[in-house]
């Protein structure tokens, strides 16, 4: 397998993170023992080489370093936060080749890849300027290649690529970026396959799993899994290593590499471990039903004071990005609202499952906890890392990680 992508390094402060992956070290990671001889071509800033030798090595990866006077880092407060990116000039780079355009960063130039089976990714250094006389990136001539553009929306075959077949590995939003259309996931589909004549298109779901397109007409649902922990950095990345494992490099069919995949990246988001491969161990994690449709989440928090009320909107808003519709009182009944305890009641009855937030240890979340046990309904409870709730009944599962209880939240509202 040759690899093709980004070396950056990684911070998020919940839960904590701060590593040098980005996504071409960590595909290459995660196939590195499962395909002997895979590659790894990347930018990489001269300062990172030593470390990003050693990393590469010990997942048995051959690292080809391109040079690039560019060292970028993306900070997150938590997964699901947007992260920010820094870019810092590597006053040691040698022998870089990078291109100064009037007013931006110094850009990096094209390096070319040719094997049998290949996996490009989108790349951060190319994505702040365009110039049509001027390529960047990796120039891809393979059997097989699998396209993950990572955000960018530059087709695959704009700078000079070439696949005998090719497979596109999207996420939702990219999906929609990159095809220029809105809302109609098959129409959007359909323009990307004819823009890069793509043999198969992979959408990725925030929920999980996803949906496999062929040219030929033919539609799949790739499986979702459910894990305990989710660790969400780095799990598309993942995913776009095993599918190009066994499709591009095992000549697997792309529904059946896809399922693989999605197992596969369920797998490292529980344990942020690499390398990773459902088919080496047996180990299965619960499948979710994911076309059972979602319902709502009523999110229980406690005294609303900045902090608290910080995490309510974090908490709605990556709930929202994930399909799912958000109730709760801070949000939507006025404080001093007559009858207030009775529509909280009537909205929890209508909620699919209950998101409590009682890492702050006060007691103001117990009414909401009481009432969601009563109803029976699917609980999770966030708490502090070092702090156990002080109720807690059958059907409540209790997280100590934001990202993971808000999953969990999601998966729970599945119905």
């Amino acid at each position: 397998m040759i690899v093709a992508g980004g070396i950056y390094r990684e911070r998020c402060v919940l839960p904590h993170w701060d590593q040098l992956f980005g996504s071409g070290l960590r595909a290459a990671a995660a196939v590195g023992r499962l395909s002997p001889g895979t590659k790894l071509f990347a930018y990489c800033p001269s300062a990172w080489k030593p470390d990003v030798q050693t990393s590469a090595g010990s997942f048995q990866v051959h690292f080809e370093p391109q040079a690039s006077a560019q060292a970028i880092t993306f900070d997150w407060f938590h997964p699901f936060s947007e992260p920010s990116v820094t870019v810092e000039a590597d006053g040691g780079a040698d022998g870089a080749e990078d291109v100064c355009l009037p007013g931006e960063q110094a850009v990096p130039g094209a390096f070319h890849v040719r094997g049998e089976a290949v996996v490009r990714f989108g790349f951060r250094e190319c994505r702040s300027w365009r110039r049509d006389d001027l390529a960047t990136g990796a120039v891809v001539v393979a059997k097989r290649a699998v396209y993950d553009p990572q955000r960018a929306t530059e087709p695959f075959r704009a700078n000079g690529s070439h696949a005998d077949e090719l497979a596109i590995v999207v996420n939702e939003p990219e999906l929609f970026a990159n095809s220029g259309t809105a809302g109609n996931l098959k129409e959007a589909v359909q323009v990307l396959m004819d823009r890069d004549d793509a043999a198969v298109v992979v959408v990725r779901s925030g929920i999980g799993g996803g949906t496999v397109h062929l040219r030929d007409g033919q539609d799949f649902v790739i499986p979702a899994y459910r894990s305990e922990k989710v660790f969400r950095i780095g799990v598309g990345d993942v995913f776009t290593a095993l599918f190009a494992l066994h499709w591009a490099e095992r000549e697997a069919s792309p529904e059946d590499a896809a399922a693989l995949a999605s197992l596969a990246a369920s797998e490292y988001s529980s344990t942020r471990s690499l390398p990773v491969d459902p088919s080496l161990d047996g180990r299965s994690l619960p499948i979710l039903e994911t076309d059972r449709g979602l319902g709502d989440v009523y999110l229980a928090a406690g005294t609303m004071g900045t902090g608290q009320r910080w995490l309510v909107e974090e908490c709605r808003q990556a709930l929202s990005n994930l399909g799912v519709t958000v109730f709760s009182p801070f949000l939507h009944l006025p404080l001093g609202k007559e009858g207030r305890a009775d529509y909280m009641i009537e909205a929890m009855k209508a909620s699919a499952a209950v998101l409590v937030l009682a890492d702050d240890g006060g007691s103001a979340t117990e009414f909401e906890a009481g009432v969601a046990a009563t109803l029976n309904k699917p609980m999770v409870v966030l708490t502090a890392p070092d702090r156990a709730p002080s109720f807690r009944w059958d059907k409540c599962k209790v997280v100590d990680d934001l990202s993971s209880a808000i999953m969990n939240a999601a998966w729970e509202a599945l119905s």
